[in-house]
């Protein structure tokens, strides 16, 4: 028991340092701005779509166009339109009535999440490892500490700086949704937007995990962000091929085999509401556990 408590306080202080220095260097600021940026202009795509619709609408309801899209929302969640594009962004359509009543910018944010956390938070965690391989930098961190702790650490501390990333990126939402927008109420936007937030920073954790990974093979970051990329590919391709009809008649047993080691698996609870997805939090808080340590192997034998 003591041995393990050592170990979790020498992870701790790794992540502690990570932040630290992450801060120092000004890293926590680009990356919230990257985070930032893509959120807002996702938001600015989405409202274009709602102008285009409500101009649509508009014209076949005789009634004047609107400058500023918003106004009407009412009328535009009672037409085939906003339904089908709702439904095309849901993993699961029965979830089309409930997320149509959400304020619409935050429908399109928490959908451009899903899609793009996985990439960035994969690429992001190939960045934690290979460049101390690469400078051998690493051994003067593990005369300190061992050599799990300081995978495990960097694992932790990278978490805590997208929480604060994806924590930050609903200012983008907010903005366009209440200056660019109207009857778009920025208190239920923002309420909303909270809700989401740690939902979406347990669905970056497993890709995470899976970056960190990659960062452990080689001190080539290059290398280890196509790795990256290209397993975290890989896991939407697997879900994809798991839900054909091929699968559910010759070999059902690797779906169910496998499913469950899957991110995407957990994703539609993610989506509804209540409180289901606090279970899939903690099974995706696991897996990006597991998953950062499938590189330990290798890095355990390397020669630093």
């Amino acid at each position: 028991m003591n041995a393990f408590l050592t170990s979790l306080r020498d992870a701790l202080q790794v992540a502690r340092f990570h932040v630290v220095r992450a801060v120092r260097t000004r890293t926590v600021v680009f990356l919230s701005a990257v985070y930032l940026l893509a959120s807002a202009g996702v938001a600015w795509i989405f409202r274009g779509i709602v102008r285009e619709l409500e101009k649509n609408a508009a014209e076949l309801l005789r009634v004047p166009v609107t400058d500023t899209p918003g106004a009407m929302m009412d009328t535009l969640r009672g037409r085939e339109e906003l339904q089908s594009i709702v439904e095309a962004l849901l993993p699961n359509p029965e979830l089309a009535d409930w997320a149509l009543h959400l304020p619409v910018l935050t429908i399109a944010h928490f959908w451009m999440a899903l899609g793009a956390l996985p990439f960035l938070a994969a690429v992001i965690g190939a960045e934690v490892i290979a460049p101390g391989i690469k400078d051998r930098s690493l051994r003067f961190e593990l005369v300190r500490t061992g050599r799990i702790e300081l995978v495990l650490g960097r694992w932790m501390g990278q978490g805590a700086l997208i929480a604060v990333a994806t924590a930050l990126s609903i200012v983008g939402p907010l903005i366009v949704g209440t200056f660019f927008m109207v009857q778009q109420p920025a208190w239920e936007s923002a309420v909303v937007l909270a809700v989401m937030t740690p939902k979406l920073i347990a669905w970056s954790l497993p890709f995470l995990g899976l970056g960190v990974a990659c960062s452990q093979l080689s001190g080539n970051t290059n290398f280890a962000r196509i790795a990256a990329l290209g397993a975290t590919t890989l896991t939407w391709i697997a879900m994809g091929v798991f839900e054909t009809d091929w699968i559910d008649e010759h070999a059902p047993w690797v779906a169910d085999l496998l499913d469950p080691l899957l991110p995407q698996t957990y994703m539609t609870a993610l989506w509804g509401p209540g409180s289901d997805w606090l279970m899939s939090a903690g099974i995706l808080l696991g897996l990006g556990l597991v998953f950062a340590l499938l590189g330990f192997p290798l890095f355990a034998r390397r020669n630093l």
